[in-house]
């Protein structure tokens, strides 16, 4: 019998169908550095290893005879022991090794310090599944081959698929790749259909892992313990790719990633701290280049390679198909590390790529906002986004659906709500998910709270006037640990109450610096920023434009897109959403939009004939100007 997808979704998940992580992102994080770290296992007179992600060191809480291995995130703090299996914030960490000392190292005292309460938490139990599952490398070489030709995979040899850990289920229609975490447990599956070539992850509440596989050519060698140290890696998100790769010839451990392009959890960092060279082969898609270059921050750029797939080789298995040399492609990869000073020929390539997919190039498209596509061609990461409009006209509202679209297509997105309770946005945002008003939908309130959770959907715990400071903090820990690609600050006037210093400086001044903080996070962290601003006190009624904005002129200077969205309902105009500013384009135009009230949700009003919808001459019509 099948496995479901319903019994799937049952494992990976926890009664309530929540994920493993907190979904609203702590407001102090800790200002600490790498150098904080150091300092204090210096101190504990630890011995210490500085790699590329983590500083390594061994475990005090272990045994002292034979201590484990510990991990700590040189950016978050965040440390792992593989041997007594503990992981946790590194607050937590310092008040357990000076705790230490006055327990002493009973193991019965170490058992009441490592505990739950005490901010330790210990690894989770391995995943299994209810189904019995057969091992693929168990059946005949005969059956393999017709099994790989069923499933449309690579070919590849008995000795990969065993140390793969493939499985099939008992009705043949679904094979199980698993996700190995740092102590070698299975934290997840990849799942392949026979009936479709997508491949969905299947990961248990609180793991991650990763999978991680030899060459073919490399599997007799090691059996023979004539295999070196592998110290090179090629990254790949998709099972099919990593079976291809495995008949190349190459030289490098394969590594699989549990989430496609979406992010990498940094659970998952110490796994990769042997190698010192990390190759990504992605597959051609949207956000590619964006997923590389922000995994490549996170793993440390200066180890990090690409290739670029082309139009006739979207990805290795396509290369494999098509003959072509994979280890020859892989000697081509570009290194991610860009110095201060470039030419031509090193943006070559890359300019090739953007004329080459202009699609892609554009950015995601939103699905509820067509128009909108057709005025700033997409959604992109890095760039500034400036939204204002008149008081009560529904911005919040707008920008709750207008994150939604994107976060369903796989933008992790950051909400920093300063003006409305999170509670109160997240029932907003749910209510506009299920398109029906839930208070009088109460039955299915389950059903749209669970779509909701599996969204990539965070959210601060501000509300009200926090400093700047504080903020970029959290701003800064968040895109690190979810790989944020979109935060929202709504609103900056609520945000920016509370000044970083006693000199009196005016509004419009700190309003400035915090425009200057944001723009400069969304270039350094290659991630959209969008800011919510009230404007300025104007007549009802009156014509909203770029100087309409509040405060000094550098919120629209520093911009890339200024939108408008202004009410002209109570005269002839109606409700529209206008593009005054677009730096990618230039393209500036409106969007007709109507208002569902039951459902939260905010239509796509046919005004004009399709073909004049959105550009100037549509604005002309009405006599409407912003």
């Amino acid at each position: 019998m099948e496995v479901s997808w319903r019994l799937l979704r049952a494992v990976a998940l926890n009664k309530r169908g929540s994920r493993h992580f907190s979904k609203v992102i702590s407001s102090d994080p800790g200002k600490l550095t790498k150098s904080d770290f150091k300092k204090f296992l210096v101190q504990m007179d630890m011995s210490l290893v500085d790699g590329h992600t983590c500083l390594q060191s061994e475990c005090k809480a272990c045994s002292v005879k034979s201590p484990g291995s510990l991990y700590i995130n040189k950016t978050t703090g965040f440390f792992t022991c593989v041997k007594c299996r503990s992981y946790g914030e590194w607050t937590a960490l310092q008040r357990l090794y000076r705790a230490i000392p006055s327990k002493g190292k009973m193991k019965e005292d170490l058992s009441e310090l490592k505990s739950p309460l005490n901010g330790i938490k210990s690894f989770p139990k391995e995943l299994k599944l209810k189904e019995t599952l057969i091992e693929v490398h168990t059946k005949s070489d005969e059956d393999i081959l017709k099994l790989m030709q069923k499933f449309n995979l690579p070919h590849t040899t008995r000795e990969v698929l065993k140390q793969m850990g493939a499985c099939l289920d008992s009705s043949c229609t679904s094979m199980y790749f698993p996700f190995k975490s740092i102590d070698d447990l299975t934290a997840g599956f990849r799942v392949i259909s026979r009936c479709s070539d997508e491949e969905t992850s299947l990961l248990g509440a609180d793991q991650s892992g990763l999978i991680i596989v030899y060459p073919e050519r490399l599997t007799t060698l090691k059996k023979t313990s004539k295999l070196k140290t592998i110290n090179s890696a090629i990254v790949v998100t998709s099972v099919r790719d990593a079976l291809a790769l495995t008949k190349s010839g190459v030289s490098s451990h394969i590594i699989c990633l549990p989430h496609g392009i979406s992010k990498l959890p940094i659970e998952t960092l110490p796994l990769f701290e042997i190698y010192t060279k990390i190759t990504f082969w992605i597959r051609s898609c949207a956000g590619m280049w964006d997923a590389i270059r922000c995994f490549s921050n996170k793993l440390d750029a200066k180890r990090c390679f690409a290739v670029k797939p082309s139009a006739h080789a979207p990805s290795a298995m396509h290369a494999h198909e098509n003959g072509e040399n994979l280890v020859s492609m892989l000697s081509e990869a570009r290194p991610l590390h860009i110095e201060d000073v470039t030419s031509f020929k090193s943006l070559r390539a890359e300019v090739m790529s953007e004329l080459s997919n202009v699609g892609k190039v554009e950015g995601i498209k939103w699905r509820c906002f067509p128009l909108l596509n057709n005025l700033l061609k997409g959604f992109r990461r890095g760039e500034l986004t400036v939204l204002s409009g008149s008081t009560g006209s529904g911005k919040t509202t707008l920008m709750g659906q207008y994150s939604l679209d994107l976060a369903e297509q796989g933008v992790n997105t950051l909400w920093g709500s300063f003006e409305i309770p999170n509670h109160r946005l997240a029932r907003t945002l749910l209510t506009q998910l299920a398109g029906i008003p839930l208070q009088d939908h109460m039955d299915r309130f389950d059903e749209f709270a669970d779509s909701l959770e599996r969204l990539p959907m965070y959210f601060m715990k501000f509300h009200g006037q926090h400093s700047l400071e504080k903020v970029m903090q959290v701003l800064e820990h968040a895109q690190y640990v979810y790989d944020i690609g979109h935060v929202i600050i709504d609103t900056v006037q609520f945000m920016m109450g509370v000044s970083e210093d006693s000199s009196g400086a005016d509004r419009f001044w700190r309003q400035d610096n915090i425009i200057a903080a944001f723009r400069s996070f969304a270039t350094l962290y290659n991630c959209h920023v969008t800011l919510v601003i009230h404007p300025r006190k104007e007549r009802q009624g009156e014509h909203l434009g770029l100087n309409s904005v509040f405060g000094g002129a550098k919120a629209t200077q520093e911009a890339d897109n200024v939108l408008m969205l202004q009410d002209y309902r109570e005269s002839q105009g109606g409700l529209f959403l206008k593009v005054l500013k677009n730096r990618f384009c230039g393209d500036v135009g409106r969007v007709p939009l109507e208002f569902n009230k039951s459902s939260l949700r905010f239509t796509q009003q046919q005004m004009f004939p399709s073909d004049k919808l959105g550009k100037e001459g549509s604005w002309n019509k009405l006599n409407v100007l912003g």
